[in-house]
């Protein structure tokens, strides 16, 4: 018929704006869903949010790739990992963070892996992203018991606590009250002595006590100082 023509023809000129990856994951797939991942990938990700994707890619073996969407979507296989996150949240480095919590899902081993990188960024990320996640509600009165002292800072209530308390390896929280002058004085986050960062976590937990008012500006700066420790952290790596 002449429709699957037209159809078929119009899906090969969608495609040309996917990965291989992105391809390979869509296998066997139901048109409908090869459709819509095809159409998020007629837009391309923001810089950001491809580049907070591939830091917490460290937490697994495949390539991870994002593609803008409506809202927060995954899939995955032994190709890689596919997110699609809201389009006007690609900007911000922490909302980016939402990432590591969607692929958590309510995996144990997988949130072992995330706390133990990213700490309660995690859960602030998805928090900012606003993401909704099961993974995330079972694993509230334990992110709420590891960082109780911290709560009130972070305009979180003990009372919200749910959830089993589960074992999880949390990482500590870092000083970023430095970070966070600086970013609130409107210059890149850096070490004394003009030095980079040491800790993108300590970046990010500045960047979620700033102003709303000043938000996007912030995230600029937050994510230039992010961008210039993975740099150096590059640059070593190749020495």
């Amino acid at each position: 018929m002449w429709q699957d023509s037209a159809f078929a023809e119009w899906r090969a000129k969608l495609e040309t704006h996917c990965p291989s990856v992105v391809l390979a994951l869509l296998g066997d797939l139901p048109p409908v869903d090869q459709v819509f991942w095809l159409r998020c990938c007629e837009r391309d990700a923001h810089p950001v949010a491809v580049g907070m994707s591939r830091w917490l890619s460290r937490m697994d073996s495949r390539p991870w790739v994002v593609v803008p969407g409506d809202s927060w979507t995954m899939m995955e296989g032994d190709e890689g990992v596919l997110v699609a996150y809201p389009e006007f949240l690609g900007w911000d480095p922490l909302a980016m963070c939402a990432v590591s919590v969607l692929w958590a899902g309510t995996d144990q081993a997988r949130w072992n892996t995330v706390a133990s990188l990213l700490g309660p960024v995690a859960v602030l990320g998805a928090l900012q992203g606003q993401l909704e996640s099961d993974g995330l509600k079972a694993h509230w009165k334990s992110f709420s018991n590891a960082y109780g002292s911290f709560l009130d800072s972070w305009r979180l209530s003990q009372s919200v606590a749910s959830g089993q308390d589960v074992a999880v390896s949390w990482r500590h929280v870092p000083d970023y009250a430095e970070y966070r002058k600086q970013l609130e004085y409107g210059v890149v986050p850096h070490e004394a002595g003009g030095e980079g960062i040491v800790d993108e976590t300590a970046v990010l937990l500045a960047l979620y006590q700033t102003a709303d008012a000043s938000r996007p500006m912030m995230a600029g700066l937050a994510y230039k100082a992010l961008e210039g420790l993975w740099m150096i952290k590059a640059w070593r790596g190749v020495r």
